[in-house]
């Protein structure tokens, strides 16, 4: 029997399932529904991305800061990140600016989407 990657009762499965690796998840499909549809782990993969999308932005609480997050995108690849620190703590206050942990994490973010937009043709 072919592999069916439209199968509505595993995509089900897969949907809700809370497996921690999709080798679990292969494991439980096949426990449940039999060698014959068991499905391989990439398909498994695919379709648990295409079903259970990863989380939009915000992602952290200063990015959900709008002031801060415009701040901070409007700065970032203009100055260090030291400089934008010592700004933006300057004008929010230390415990509205994001550590320079977070700051690094967010600015990369930031040039992920930035590129994503811009390689699908969605930048003005």
């Amino acid at each position: 029997m072919s592999i069916d990657p439209t199968d509505p009762e595993i995509r089900a499965f897969i949907a809700a399932s809370s497996a921690g690796t999709y080798s679990d998840l292969a494991a439980a499909i096949r426990a449940k529904f039999g060698e014959g549809r068991a499905w391989p782990v990439e398909l498994i993969a695919a379709t648990r991305g295409e079903l259970c999308p990863p989380k939009a932005f915000p992602s952290s609480r200063f990015e959900a800061d709008e002031e801060v997050a415009a701040f901070i995108a409007d700065r970032a690849g203009l100055l260090s990140l030291d400089r934008l620190i010592a700004a933006g703590t300057a004008t929010f206050g230390k415990a509205r600016f994001p550590s320079r942990s977070q700051l690094y994490r967010l600015v990369t973010r930031l040039r992920a989407k930035r590129l994503s937009l811009l390689r699908t043709g969605a930048a003005g």
